[in-house]
């Protein structure tokens, strides 16, 4: 009997469109689609590319901020039969046209407003007006073209050791293998809800992507600033109570730390991957939601999304360092192997190897690197058959489980993104001011930072010169915390850097705020922050005009901040304060001219609302006593 071929995403979420038309498919801001209205306002995108010749094997970069349009333009892309290539708006311009020129986009869909962006970019542009809404002008079918199972489904790009990021190229047998397995894994129905919180930049948020909408849920496709935003996301989340969550391990632990902590959560399951998961992260969880469904999701970007789950259960907790990542998904061979490519036995550890249907196709314009890391399979019984070797170190556990342990290389998990430390030094390397530059990770995953290590060709060069410049070349999560500035690099014999001796290096610090009011007897608005800064940036020291974003803040240290500062200056600090106020000086400035001036004598927010309660109350009794 012939076997059925398994639809693709966007036949699936045109099934979902006939099968459920007016049932809502997103949700945003200010407007949401039903799948009718979504698949139409697709229609549209995809007619408008064959008009100009984009079909299969032709690549589409979308540079579009994370809304419904988003959501919107991937799907108009794949009923094009082109593959889908999406990059963040935050990213520096130099970056972006750079990514657009190596996928060899025939396409950039952005919008209004943002063309200036790739004037010099030979694509075309497709400009999408997010003011008015899509559906208006749609044509009521797609494109008639046929698209197969090897051609191109998206193509996104990872960091590179040489200096250039890799570009993935991923099938749509890939990407419907994928969907099939995750929807086993998750069982959802039509009338569950998916929030996207993360970048489609990385195919993390694609489990929550795809599950929701080839499943016919709704998916709530929430802005980086809300999500940037502990009380925004949590204004969101209580409005719009979510079912599934797709979300790193670190993100998770820091939206966990402010109150209200219970509303982050879904009511059914929580997908966590792109960092190792620690059982106290587990247990947290299990306090606040026991009932909450947990899965650890492993996979690289080169074997599409993810190829190895743990559904978690309470019973579940062994003696392993981290949470198992488990078990392979549907049609995934997973192999753990020694140097020789020998299968090493349980117990075991070895570097990871993976094969199936979820390899993709490899690096786009790389032939030479997508033969070192895509490599024949010596077990294969299809000839051809290849395997993608991961780098990373794992061991398979009693009962077929599979812990992760550590890396052959110096990959490392920023914020859940794969970085290559020497694309960092690689682009370092090219300023005038740096005659060599190391890269080094810090802290245990998930709380890993950046430090670079410069050998200096002039005597005037300092942290805040270099990071400035840095961020007009890579992405803000590439962007090292701190800088050591030494007068040579240690060398080993062979002449190449001794990093093991990089690691006792320690950069002298001062801490200003500490000297100016120590022995003052009050506890100022300005140390009560520097200490809240010196908690949630793990340093011993800080200077009170430093930048917070200059010294390891980011996205997740951000919404730790925000907690940190209501729970002891009982009042929130919107995204944009913290932007507009980023030093410790600075911000203290803004609490003391906006809080209560008897916080400076050190009376606390909660005993005021007490007293405040309290007055309150006794008013309210005395009224009564009165009219009695």
């Amino acid at each position: 009997m012939m076997q059925t071929r398994r639809k693709f995403a966007h036949e699936l979420i045109e099934a979902q469109a006939k099968i459920n038309p007016t049932r809502v498919a997103l949700v945003g801001a200010d407007r949401r689609l039903t799948y009718f209205e979504l698949d139409r306002a697709a229609n549209e995108i995809a007619c408008r590319l064959a008009q100009r010749s984009v079909g299969p094997e032709c690549v589409v970069s979308i540079v579009l901020p994370r809304t419904i349009e988003l959501v919107v333009a991937i799907l108009g892309v794949l009923k094009a039969g082109a593959a889908f290539s999406p990059l963040e708006t935050a990213w520096p311009d130099e970056r972006l046209r750079s990514l657009v020129s190596e996928s060899r986009a025939a396409c950039v869909i952005t919008a209004q407003g943002m063309q200036e962006r790739f004037s010099a970019c030979n694509a075309g542009l497709l400009l999408i007006d997010g003011e008015r809404s899509p559906v208006l002008t749609s044509p009521p079918v797609r494109p008639c073209v046929r698209v197969a199972a090897e051609n191109l489904a998206y193509v996104l790009f990872t960091s590179g050791s040489t200096g250039l990021p890799k570009a993935v190229g991923v099938e749509h047998r890939n990407l419907s293998n994928y969907i099939y397995s995750i929807l086993d894994v998750l069982k959802p129905s039509p009338d569950d809800h998916f929030a996207l919180l993360t970048s489609l930049a990385a195919d993390l948020g694609y489990t929550g992507l795809f599950a929701s909408l080839c499943s016919g849920s709704s998916l709530h496709v929430i802005s980086t600033e809300t999500a940037a935003s502990v009380d925004s996301l949590l204004a969101t989340l209580q409005e719009h109570p979510v079912d599934y969550i797709k979300i790193t391990p670190s993100y998770l632990a820091a939206l966990l730390s402010s109150d209200n902590a219970n509303d982050i959560l879904p009511r059914k399951c929580v997908v966590l991957g792109g960092e190792p998961l620690r059982w106290s992260l587990l247990q947290q969880i299990w306090k606040l939601a026991p009932q909450l469904g947990i899965v650890n999701h492993y996979g690289p970007t080169e074997t599409t999304v993810g190829v190895v789950a743990n559904p978690v259960s309470c019973a579940s907790e062994s003696s392993s360092l981290t949470v198992p990542i488990g078990k392979p998904m549907r049609n995934v061979e997973t192999y753990l192997m020694d140097s020789e490519m020998s299968p090493v036995p349980d117990g075991t550890a070895g570097e990871l190897y993976i094969g199936g249907e979820s390899v993709a196709r490899g690096y786009l314009g790389r032939p030479d690197l997508t033969a070192r890391q895509f490599v024949p399979n010596p077990r294969a019984v299809v000839p051809g058959t290849r395997l993608y070797r991961t780098g990373d170190v794992g061991v398979k556990l009693v009962g077929g489980d599979i812990e992760f342990l550590s890396r052959t290389d110096d990959q490392v998990k920023i914020r859940g993104y794969r970085v290559e430390l020497g694309e960092i030094e690689a682009v370092l390397a090219t300023n005038e001011s740096v005659r060599r530059a190391v890269v080094l990770a810090e802290g245990d995953a998930p709380d890993t930072s950046l430090v670079a290590y410069i050998e200096s060709r002039i005597a005037t060069s300092n942290q805040e010169a270099l990071q400035d410049w840095l961020r007009r070349r890579l992405p803000g999560h590439m962007v090292p915390a701190k800088f050591t500035f030494i007068e040579r690099l240690p060398s080993l014999p062979s002449g190449k850097i001794d990093r093991q001796s990089l690691k006792a290096v320690k950069a002298a610090a001062s801490d200003p705020v500490a000297a100016t009011i120590a022995g003052s007897g009050l506890e100022s608005v300005e140390q009560r922050v520097a200490a809240i800064w010196r908690r949630v940036l793990k340093l011993e020291h800080v200077d009170s005009t430093s930048n917070f974003f200059d010294v390891g803040g980011n996205s997740l240290r951000m919404i730790q901040l925000q907690s940190e500062v209501k729970r002891h200056f009982g009042k929130s600090i919107p995204v944009g304060v913290l932007f507009a106020h980023p030093t410790i000086r600075a911000l203290a400035a803004h609490l003391s001219e906006t809080s209560l001036k008897i916080e400076d004598a050190g009376v606390r927010v909660a005993e005021v609302r007490r007293a405040a309660i309290a007055d309150i109350r006794g008013r309210r009794t005395a009224e009564r006593e009165t009219v009695q």
